[in-house]
């Protein structure tokens, strides 16, 4: 009895004693694992990240594919309901560049039976403006170019978009322009398509005033305001700007051009219209004519005064 629980008690000292050393070599692990544990996930997420990229590349390869495919076919789609637009403006450009033809045809053979005298393109000298001298009662600018350009008091100056006004004053190098919007500005004009006569009144506002027009027919918005010639020192046909009927009915122009930020301009060089110096004498023949009609006018005149004269 005594050696079977002696050999019992040895191999319960034995596996005690293995117990041991399994549950300190646990621990080791287990330590291990602690330190190095991170280090573990990371190379095990890096490690499956390997795997599943490519495998995420070829599978996303068809659907990025049909992606593709999609936005072609709607750029394309796009693209031939433009093109069809496209078409249709160009139609309609080609009508109008017919038309415009025709116009222009029918303008030269009018002009030609009618034996126009059309315009002269017209000189023009270029200059800076470099000074607003304006007050709150005066509207004018100065110019760096005067006399050495042959710059002449009442000349037209245009901006980039239309008329601005006329030279008042020309010194050697430099001269001095009246706005449009200046109190003492008067300027004719023209209302297109009506043809329309006015004068257009400067009010030290940014938008002049029509005056002097036919009161059977009020200025309507819209209309083009142009220079109309009459006076002989303004060219015709320049534009000036567009017509604002306000709600008081008062008919004022919106300048095309803004006179605020004037840089450079152009004095145009027309040369204006004058009067002849004496009125046309009539040919010989014409006179000694008039001469005869006038004699038989007295002769029948006396022989009717001479038959009143008998019957009384």
């Amino acid at each position: 009895m005594s050696l079977d629980n002696r050999g019992i008690g040895r191999k319960g000292g034995i596996s005690g004693r293995g117990s041991i050393i399994f549950l300190i070599l646990l621990s080791f692990v287990l330590i291990y694992i602690t330190e190095s544990g991170p280090r573990l996930l990371n190379s095990f997420r890096q490690f499956t990240y390997d795997i599943v990229t490519p495998v995420t590349e070829l599978i996303g390869k068809p659907f990025d594919a049909l992606r593709r495919t999609s936005n072609a076919l709607s750029d394309y789609t796009d693209l031939v309901n433009e093109n069809a637009k496209l078409k249709v403006q160009l139609d309609e450009l080609r009508l109008w560049e017919d038309r415009a033809l025709r116009l222009q045809a029918q303008i030269a053979r009018y002009e030609t039976l009618l034996n126009v005298k059309l315009d002269d393109d017209y000189n023009y000298a270029t200059a800076r403006v470099v000074a607003d001298i304006g007050g709150p009662f005066v509207r004018t600018v100065l110019l760096n170019a005067g006399e050495e350009k042959k710059l002449k008091v009442g000349q037209a100056v245009i901006g980039a978009s239309g008329f601005i006004g006329q030279i008042v004053s020309v010194g050697s190098s430099s001269s001095r322009v009246l706005l449009l919007t200046d109190l003492n500005s008067r300027i004719p004009v023209q209302l297109e398509p009506s043809g329309m006569q006015a004068i257009l009144t400067g009010d030290n506002t940014g938008e002049p005033i029509l005056d002097f027009f036919n009161d059977e027919e009020a200025p309507k918005s819209g209309a083009r305001v142009v220079t109309s010639g009459y006076g002989g020192q303004i060219p015709p046909g320049i534009s000036i700007g567009d017509v604002r009927v306000t709600r008081d009915g008062q008919a004022k122009v919106s300048l095309r051009e803004n006179l605020s930020r004037l840089n450079y301009v152009r004095i145009l060089d027309f040369v204006s219209i004058k009067t002849p110096e004496s009125e046309t004498q009539l040919p010989d023949v014409l006179v000694s004519k008039s001469t005869n009609t006038k004699s038989q006018g007295d002769n029948v005149t006396a022989s009717e005064n001479s038959e009143t004269e008998t019957r009384e």
